[in-house]
């Protein structure tokens, strides 16, 4: 069985960078948020 990888949009993308350089999250508590492997 094979995983299909998510297609992040650039906006997705940008979200995800402010969440941790703007508002501070950690990189770990994002990648729970959004069900990614922080590798």
């Amino acid at each position: 069985m094979s995983k299909k990888n998510k297609s992040w949009s650039l906006e997705d993308k940008l979200a995800i960078l402010k969440e941790n350089l703007v508002e501070g999250k950690s990189v770990a508590d994002i990648c729970e948020a959004k069900g990614l492997s922080p590798s």
